[in-house]
């Protein structure tokens, strides 16, 4: 029942279905008590053994720690119980997520979600102001919008690098990629456009020489392509930064629309300076969770300004040290750190038992995920929000998994090479390998 709860919650959550169809009803509530109760039925005990788990219970705990110092106590008390909600969830998700099954099942689940999505943004999308993002809810915003759809794309192509059938994942992938990519390209988000390359970058360097030279070429066909799907307005502001071009432009209203993104650069300059410079002035509590924009709205006034920003950090890391304080974000980034280390061991890892190389395949997705959230993340402020800690969730539960099974297999080895018969016993092991079938390693300088 938990499991069943918690992929129609993730469902719902990345496809923002709900919002523009019944906003009303309460469906996420129930579904969210269900998978709780399906979490603590099955036990929390496992959770204490890893290390990520701990960083993040005491990041939130101190939030809670900052909120009696903040410049409006309820404001970021509020912050801190959704805080507290988003912890609980991250816990629950690696407790339902106890077998290879479940993951593969929520992965799948999670990739719907985000298709849906994109298929939402074509049809039913918000594109007068020149970027594609649905009409209400976390995803009306285009850079948020972007983050998502390359999460969507990193766990379309992990289903189809591990799918059994290959033709037939060949078949529904290539249209799902491509509808993600054309929303995702329609958004205009500069922040998307750098998660993206550096997605890109690592999908590169984790392939073999062949499917590297595959995808380079893909994307110089898919850079041809991609200003078929961009209107005027956004192929100009992806290429815009600091100053216009005015002789490129005839059109007033694309002229005007690139004002405001100019505008938007300096802007969100302006506030990761201010955040780090607070972070200096606070650097134990910060100014409160969520209050970086009534202080900096002070500040603006204390020095004779009409009012300030009014505008969060755009800067997860920032976010959280300006606001909650550097031991926030020291706790934040070293489960941050921890958890990609997890990852690129099961990546490197060389156990043959069965569904292992398809684990490994998936941690290096997981990773691009992981990375390509965070890079968007650099223009965002999400560190209060769901999406990082889904990802960190369905990593550290495949860590687990993995080691679980490896260590299951490497048991039922040493188990069979003790009893009589251990040959023949060995051989009914799933995943053994004859020693003739191995590849023959031979000694440097010595011809086999």
């Amino acid at each position: 029942m938990g499991f069943l709860a918690l992929l129609a919650y993730f469902f719902f959550l990345v496809s923002r279905v709900l919002d523009l169809t019944v906003p009303q009803l309460r469906i996420p509530l129930v579904l969210f008590g269900l998978l709780l109760a399906g979490a603590l039925f099955s036990g929390v005990t496992r959770l204490f053994s890893s290390r990520v788990n701990w960083f993040f219970g005491m990041h939130v705990a101190w939030i809670a720690v900052a909120v009696p110092f903040s410049y409006w106590r309820s404001g970021s008390f509020e912050l801190w119980r959704n805080s507290l909600k988003v912890i609980v969830f991250f816990y629950a998700i690696q407790i339902l997520l106890s077998d290879w099954g479940k993951l593969r099942w929520a992965i799948r689940v999670l990739a719907a979600g985000l298709l849906t999505a994109a298929l939402l943004s074509i049809l039913t999308g918000d594109s007068s102001s020149g970027r594609l993002k649905l009409q209400v809810g976390t995803l009306s915003d285009p850079n948020e919008f972007a983050m998502y759809m390359i999460l969507g794309l990193c766990f379309v192509l992990q289903l189809w690098n591990t799918a059994k059938n290959r033709v037939a994942a060949t078949m529904l992938s290539l249209p799902a990629v491509g509808l993600i990519l054309i929303s995702f390209l329609k958004t205009g988000s500069r922040g998307g456009l750098v998660a993206l390359a550096v997605v890109f970058v690592i999908w590169v360097l984790h392939s073999r020489m062949m499917t590297r030279m595959l995808l380079v070429m893909c994307a110089c066909v898919a850079m041809l392509l991609a200003p078929f799907f961009m209107t005027d307005y956004v192929k100009s502001r992806l290429l815009t930064f600091n100053t216009i071009d005015e002789q490129e432009i005839t059109d007033e209203q694309t002229a005007s629309r690139l004002g405001g993104s100019v505008a938007s650069t300096e802007s969100r300059k302006q506030l990761v300076l201010e955040s780090l410079e607070l972070t200096a002035t606070h650097p134990l509590f910060g100014v409160g969770p969520g209050m970086f924009p009534l202080y900096s709205d002070l500040r603006a006034k204390e020095a004779g300004l009409r009012r300030g920003h009014w505008q969060p950090t755009h800067n997860m890391f920032t976010q959280i040290s300006s606001e909650c304080g550097v031991p926030a974000l020291l706790f934040y980034v070293a489960g941050l750190v921890v958890m990609v280390f997890s990852l690129r061991r099961i990546r490197q890892a060389s156990d043959t038992f069965p569904a292992a190389e398809a684990m490994r395949e998936t941690a290096g997705y997981l990773l691009m995920g992981f990375y390509g959230v965070v890079s968007a993340g650099m223009f965002l402020s999400i560190a209060y929000g769901t999406i990082v800690y889904v990802v960190v969730a369905l990593s550290l539960a495949l860590v687990d998994i993995y080691d679980q099974e490896a260590a299951r297999y490497r048991k039922n080895l040493a188990v069979a090479a003790a009893a009589p018969g251990s040959q023949r016993d060995r051989r009914r092991l799933p995943g053994y390998r004859h020693p003739a079938m191995l590849p023959v390693r031979q000694t440097p300088g010595v011809r086999g």
